[in-house]
This record gives structure tokens, C-alpha cells and sequence, in this order.
């Protein structure tokens, strides 16, 4: 019993990569992490060295969507079922110009106890995906309804009402 407690704290006291080389013909170069393999051996990682493929004709890097505040009060809220199912408000910015913001479903702002009417102040935090047209959807990330923070999508943009982040 002694022997066997000994071999697993051995085998936990173990560099990380020490297990990757088993099973490897000698030809194949094993590289340290923390290193880039090159034509000479292995060298350290420098800071201007590509960290990932160079992007692919026709594919668009990835950028942060902007993110935008607003405020004001509701002036009209609809739920658009055919279009996305979510709730949509429209408040004045500071300019005086409508602005359209889609919130989430229903039923989740209900299970969040975020109750939107008519004419009640909001505040938040959301994303501009679409850059096109002359007004762009805002899709909040965050809003405060009645002194009340509900989160809505994360950093990236993303309903936190999918299944999709699990």
C-alpha cells in the first residue's frame, strides 16, 4: 500500500509533457512548451513570432464588436416574434434620435425580474454588430430596469439564455 501511495505522488510529481513522447519513433522532434521548433532546433517563443495562421482568402479577421451605452425611456417595446422572439425597445439617445435595442426573450427577462413597460427610464451597455445602414441594432449586454442590473449576453456578445454555452 506504502509502494503504490509512493508511485502516484511520483507520477503527480511529474513534468507535464514527460508522458507526450511515449510511443513516438526517434525521428519526431519533441518541442518544450513554451518553445517553437526551427530549422536549427528548438528556440524560444519570441514576442514577434506569428501565434496562429495567417487568415484564409476570403475569411475576415475577428474584432471586438463596438460597444455602446444608452439611455432614456422606453418609448415603444415589441416583441418580434418573427424575427428573432426577443424583445425590442426604442429609446432617444442624447442626440434625440430613436434607437433600437433588442433585449431578450420574455420569458427571460421574467425569470431575471427585469419587467420592461412603456415610459420607464433604461440604462446599458450593448454591441453594434452590424455596421451597415444608417441605424444599427443595438443588442444589449446589460441593462438597468428599475435600479436593477440584469445581465444579458457576455463579453463576446452572446445570449446567456442559450444552451450554446454550456
Amino acid at each position: 500500500m506504502v509502494l503504490f501511495v509512493a508511485g502516484v505522488a511520483l507520477v503527480a510529481l511529474l513534468p507535464e509533457g514527460f508522458w507526450s513522447g511515449w510511443g513516438r519513433s526517434g525521428s519526431e522532434a519533441s518541442v518544450p512548451v513554451g518553445q517553437a521548433a526551427t530549422a536549427g532546433g528548438t528556440g524560444p517563443l519570441t514576442p514577434n513570432a506569428p501565434r496562429a495562421a495567417p487568415p484564409q482568402q476570403g475569411m475576415v479577421p475577428f474584432e471586438q464588436a463596438p460597444q455602446m451605452r444608452f439611455d432614456g425611456k422606453i418609448q415603444q417595446l415589441t416583441e418580434l416574434q418573427q424575427r428573432d422572439g426577443q424583445i425590442h425597445i426604442w429609446v432617444h439617445d442624447v442626440s434625440g434620435r430613436e434607437v433600437e435595442i433588442s433585449v431578450a426573450p420574455n420569458w427571460f427577462l421574467a425569470y431575471m425580474g427585469c419587467t420592461l413597460t412603456h415610459d420607464i427610464p433604461v440604462s446599458g451597455v450593448g454591441f453594434r454588430f452590424d455596421q451597415q445602414g444608417g441605424d444599427p441594432l443595438i443588442y444589449a449586454q446589460r441593462i438597468r430596469v428599475n435600479g436593477k442590473i440584469c445581465r444579458l449576453r457576455n463579453d463576446e456578445g452572446f445570449a446567456l439564455w442559450s444552451n450554446r454555452l454550456r
